[in-house]
């Protein structure tokens, strides 16, 4: 059985444990926006809110590794009905920055585990979201996910390039998604060969066409 060269198969393993934050008492809501590029970078963003248990309860809140400081930012959070939590937002992320970023905020990554994986022209969605350990009528959590290719197959609700879900709360949640679209780096190179080749074969042509012009004019300038 052959293997994927790993310059096509680029694997990341998002863990979903920022949702661990959920397992708190009271009601709470979360919402997962992300969106993947043609060259596997990532943007999104989290926000956990929790109603206050208390006087002064600031809610969830969401922790950034060091590393990735300038391109990942946590804000305060509220909503009008008093819920108040924490907004993570990142930008351009790697599926391994995207990784790190997840397992930096709780080591729960038995519960929550979400992953990307790129095989030629086809990005693979696999993950799971365990909310056996929330209340049904007090829970309220989505997924959305947007690909710059259309969503070929999946359990969520697809719609164009967009697939989302809506995990319940009580039960696990199994997410898969098939997307298909070019990858934007190797069509640079193929693009980039295209034109190298083909500026070597005009140039060539050129010298071709040069030196039957002088081969010509040398013939008419000497003697019978």
């Amino acid at each position: 059985m052959s293997r994927v060269p790993s310059r096509v198969r680029r694997r990341a393993v998002l863990v979903l444990a920022l949702l661990g934050v959920l397992l708190l008492s009271g009601c709470v809501r979360a919402r997962m926006t992300l969106a993947v590029s043609e060259d596997d970078r990532v943007t999104g963003d989290l926000q956990v809110l929790a109603a206050p248990q208390r006087e002064g309860d600031a809610g969830p809140q969401l922790v950034v590794p060091a590393g990735l400081t300038g391109r990942a930012r946590v804000t305060k959070a509220t909503a009008a009905d008093g819920f108040t939590g924490s907004q993570l937002t990142f930008t351009g992320l790697t599926f391994e920055e995207l990784r790190l970023l997840s397992a930096t905020a709780t080591g729960d990554s038995g519960k929550y585990q979400f992953s990307l994986r790129r095989s030629g022209g086809i990005v693979t969605l696999s993950g799971s979201v365990d909310l056996t350990q929330l209340s049904p009528d007090r829970t309220d959590v989505q997924i959305k996910v947007n690909f710059p290719g259309k969503v070929n197959s999946g359990n969520g609700r697809a719609r164009g390039n967009e697939v989302t879900w809506s995990p319940k709360p009580g039960q696990v949640t199994e997410l898969n998604a098939l997307a298909r679209y070019a990858d934007a780096t190797s069509e640079a190179w193929v693009r980039w060969a295209l034109i190298v080749g083909g500026a070597t074969g005009l140039a060539a042509v050129i010298v071709m066409a040069m030196a039957y012009t002088v081969h010509r004019r040398e013939l008419r300038l000497s003697p019978a």
